[in-house]
């Protein structure tokens, strides 16, 4: 009886070490296992996050290159506008007389005169008539003191 119990023992002894044993093999591979299934997630999160980075510069690229476009329009434009200004004072200056502007003097004093809100003139020097001095400035050049 003693050495049933002992065989008993000894099988069931055996018996723990085994199934330790397999557990602790069947825990590795799974932890082995696990960490494979790990690094693969990691790396194709990696991947997705390349993606993305990428196609956020793309857009930053688009976003800036349609704003270079714009402003190089906008500047267009402006240039556009100073050849049209320049060009329209150049015909004025060759038409504009200073009795012409003597008399826009006067229609503007009358305006004033006739608005009822605020009469009050101040005058520039005058010529004759009491009408504000105009004078073309290259004229002044050309004066003999």
């Amino acid at each position: 009886m003693i050495a049933k119990k002992i065989i008993l023992w000894s099988l069931a002894a055996l018996l723990g070490i085994t199934v330790i044993t397999a557990a602790g093999v069947g825990l590795s591979a799974g932890v082995k296992a696990y960490s494979r299934a790990q690094l693969r997630a990691d790396a194709e999160n990696r991947v997705r996050l390349t993606r993305i980075d990428r196609n956020r510069a793309r857009a930053q690229t688009l976003v800036a290159r349609a704003q270079i476009a714009t402003t190089e329009a906008q500047a267009q434009a402006r240039y556009q506008d100073a050849i049209g200004t320049r060009r329209a004072q150049d015909v004025i200056s060759r038409t504009l007389t200073s009795r012409y502007l003597q008399y826009q003097a006067i229609q503007a004093q009358q305006a004033v005169a006739t608005s009822g809100r605020n009469n009050t003139l101040i005058y520039v020097p005058s010529g004759a008539g009491g009408v504000p001095l105009v004078q073309d400035p290259q004229n002044v050049n050309r004066q003999k003191p």
